[in-house]
């Protein structure tokens, strides 16, 4: 297997194991840097992994807990040599 496709199969894994870990704080936050920044789905700005675990964890004690996604990787695009961006599709789970 060529070295693009082993970083493309990581980047799958890794967005495989963010569905599988997205109800167990620990799990999930262990897949991000120290320095992640996320906007969520209503436009709040998380900095900082210590941010993040926090405010999932606030997350997971509301209804929020009960809804289970799926994210599909449409396209990974690589560009650098250390940096890909990949275009996903979120689908509730019923």
């Amino acid at each position: 297997m060529k070295e693009r496709e082993l970083d493309e199969a990581a980047i799958r894994q890794l967005v495989a194991d963010a569905d599988a870990f997205q109800s167990d704080v620990e799990q999930f936050t262990a897949l991000l840097t120290e320095h992640v920044v996320i906007v969520n789905i209503v436009g709040i700005r998380v900095a900082g992994r210590d941010e993040f675990k926090q405010a999932m964890a606030r997350a997971l004690e509301t209804p929020l807990a009960n809804i289970r996604t799926r994210t599909d990787p449409e396209e990974i695009t690589f560009v650098g040599p250390d940096t890909a961006l990949a275009s996903c599709v979120q689908a509730r789970l019923r």
